[in-house]
């Protein structure tokens, strides 16, 4: 090798780069640094191979002294001459990208015959990498020791690359545990899985006794949940809210809403009940299969007219065929909030026990060669006299203010046929999340990811908890004067899907929620309720100036101020048709926020 002004390096003579030594001083005061083993900031080479350059001065510049840096190529410096075997490196040539252990192990096997122990470096480290992937930036020892270990143990390479897995390149062996570490270095623990008592966390909220009625009935209601918005302050922003999305509700087909308010989905009462740790905390204890990980879905609220508004229905929120097939529904609780005092003659009417019968029903209908295969099941026609003389009429079940009622799928229910007063209702529909976090408990409804952006933006889900599409009316954008409600607590905000229930704060406020010590849960809903009807507060004080801002003059407080209509009554309809050219409006919706998917009840 001839550097410039420097006399030619003859390596063979030198036993330091022969072996891989690290300077040697040549002619006079100049000396070159030639680096061969592991030196800190040399990366692996799959290929094997030492790539070299020369950085050198111009001749006419070089002065005493001087270093000059070189890292040595094969094509330019051998430190020490390859003796390797001839079929040994035409095997190595033809074994580019091997992904074959068998064929490496073969080709190490061959090595040892050849000498493993006389392989230059170069074709050494390609060995290493090429075979069975082993990261080959290591000396000279390390390499052939860990070679002559793969091929003790070619029978049960994989198991033996699990075990070494940090000798191989991850592209070579099996994933293990610590790939998901990446940057990290130790692994977290493994937590129990979380169990809780579920009657005893029923009953701490719904109150003694509470438990064997929901067992019995499969629906109860739970009076006083609510209790702390009763605040004159609270109450009335509650009814001026309503009254703002009734102003701007636009009526479809001209004929009655049912009741339904369809642009309702983000006021702030809305957003502050799905946040409400009591509520979660009875759905969760009361769901069959206990699932702890839900999310609310997006709904409308009920706001009905007094006078005798048509609000009548009977129906199943559940796929009977799917439910008795495969039990696929049959997790979701339907529940609703109630705004007002009902009475006998205006509420919700339910089936109770019905959950015991279900089935017998389903192969009833079967026989009778009616259909069930539809989202939800119409049952103003299907329960038939037969049926309810087996199993029941339907029953008023009125639910005071601030109270709650749940409802298991399997019972029958509706409401009464007509509404002589106010009935507000609100919906949270708490949906279980699967373990992946990312698909809710029913097929073909939105996954969480859609979830969280419609929380995010406020803006109405393209699909209903059934999984289809909304027929009787979609918002389109978000309400213009809608404002986002801060959150109150960890939990609060996983409800609601701006969090996962991977962060650790969520599940130790579960963990005090559904846990064993009454009075510590207590506290803790207490101080979250506090915070939530103070961040409801000072929401609400900002409601006023957007609503005005996006609104002008058709504003609801713009109107109020002015002596103008409010209430909605003078609002166009769009008429939207069926196939056969009827209006589509039918009283098939419930007071717990569903609607049925083929079949209204023509009432």
């Amino acid at each position: 090798m001839q550097v410039a002004g420097i006399d030619p390096i003859n390596f063979e003579s030198s036993p330091e780069l022969r072996e891989g030594g690290g300077k040697l001083a040549v002619s006079g005061n100049l000396t070159v640094k030639y680096v061969t083993e592991d030196v800190e900031g040399i990366e692996d080479v799959e290929g094997g191979e030492d790539d070299c350059s020369f950085e050198t001065p111009d001749a006419s510049s070089a002065s005493p002294n001087e270093t000059i840096k070189a890292s040595m190529t094969s094509t330019t410096v051998t430190p020490r001459r390859c003796t390797c075997s001839i079929s040994v490196v035409e095997a190595l040539s033809g074994l580019q990208d091997n992904s074959d252990d068998k064929k490496g192990i073969r080709l190490l096997k061959l090595a040892f015959k050849a000498r493993l122990d006389l392989m230059c470096r170069r074709h050494l480290r390609t060995l290493s990498s090429r075979s069975v992937g082993l990261h080959n930036n290591h000396p000279n020892l390390v390499l052939k020791d860990r070679i002559s270990k793969v091929v003790r143990h070619a029978s049960n390479l994989a198991v033996f690359k699990v075990k070494h897995h940090d000798w191989f390149y991850r592209s070579k062996r099996p994933a293990v545990n610590a790939d998901r570490l990446t940057v990290y270095r130790y692994a977290p623990v493994a937590l129990p899985e979380f169990t809780f008592d579920a009657v005893r966390t029923f009953e701490r909220f719904a109150g003694a006794g509470s438990w064997q009625i929901w067992q019995r009935d499969g629906t109860i209601v739970i009076g006083g949940v609510f209790n702390y918005l009763r605040q004159p302050s609270v109450m009335n922003s509650i009814d001026v809210e309503f009254a703002i999305y009734k102003h701007h509700h636009r009526n479809l087909s001209g004929r009655s809403r049912l009741g339904w308010l369809r642009n309702m989905f983000y006021s702030l009462i809305q957003q502050l009940v799905r946040q409400d740790p009591v509520w979660y905390a009875i759905i969760a204890s009361a769901r069959p299969d206990k699932n702890w990980r839900l999310i609310t879905y997006p709904y409308i609220t009920k706001d009905t007219d007094t006078g005798g508004e048509t609000t009548g229905f009977l129906h199943l929120d559940l796929n009977t065929s799917k439910f008795v097939q495969d039990g696929s529904g049959g997790n979701l609780l339907s529940s609703s909030m109630s705004l007002d005092d009902e009475e006998a003659d205006g509420c919700t009417v339910v089936v109770p026990g019905f959950h015991r019968h279900i089935k017998e029903w389903h192969a009833r209908r079967l026989r009778r060669g009616e259909d069930p295969a539809s989202f939800t099941t119409n049952c103003s026609a299907s329960y038939r006299a037969e049926d309810r003389r087996d199993w029941g009429e339907p029953e008023p079940a009125p639910c005071p203010a601030f109270g709650i009622r749940i409802t298991q799928p399997e019972i029958i229910h509706g409401s009464t046929p007509f509404s002589n007063r106010r009935r507000s209702t609100l919906n949270p529909w708490y949906s279980g999340i699967l373990e992946n976090h990312e698909d809710l408990e029913i097929h073909g409804t939105l996954s969480w990811s859609e979830l969280a952006a419609c929380h995010r933006d406020l803006e109405a889900p393209g699909r209903e908890l059934s999984g289809q599409t909304p027929r009787y009316g979609l918002p389109g954008f978000r309400f213009p004067g809608s404002i986002i409600m801060e959150g109150s607590s960890a939990l609060g905000d996983t409800l609601v899907s701006r969090g996962k229930w991977t962060d650790p704060q969520a599940t130790k406020e579960k963990d005090i929620l559904l846990g064993d010590d009454d009075e510590r849960a207590r506290v803790y809903v207490a101080a979250v309720r506090e915070k939530m009807v103070a961040r409801y507060k000072e929401a609400y004080s900002q409601l006023e100036e957007m609503e005005r801002k996006f609104f002008g003059e058709h504003s609801y407080f713009y109107c109020q101020e002015h002596g103008l209509e409010t209430d909605g009554k003078d609002a166009e309809g769009l008429y939207g048709t069926d196939d056969e050219g009827d209006m589509n409006v039918g009283n098939d919706s419930d007071d717990e926020g569903r609607e049925n998917g083929k079949e209204g009840d023509g009432n």
